[in-house]
């Protein structure tokens, strides 16, 4: 393999590498916030999880309504 096809095929991994790392930076769910805070099932009647109510991270989470 020629080393400019080695250094464009390089130079493209790490560029999809880049964006997908700001990519789910952006729209992680949680974004290093307190889940419970604005999820619709934040009352112990709803949610019985133990992380409650300082998840930053849950498959039930559902925004609250505006």
């Amino acid at each position: 393999m020629e080393p400019t096809v080695y250094w464009s095929i390089t130079a493209a991994v790490a560029a999809i590498a880049v964006a997908l790392t700001i990519f789910n930076a952006k729209n992680w769910v949680g974004k290093k916030k307190f889940l419970c805070e604005d999820c619709k099932y934040n009352n112990p009647a709803d949610c019985l999880k133990p992380e409650r109510p300082t998840a930053l991270d849950c498959t039930a989470y559902r925004a609250k309504p505006n």
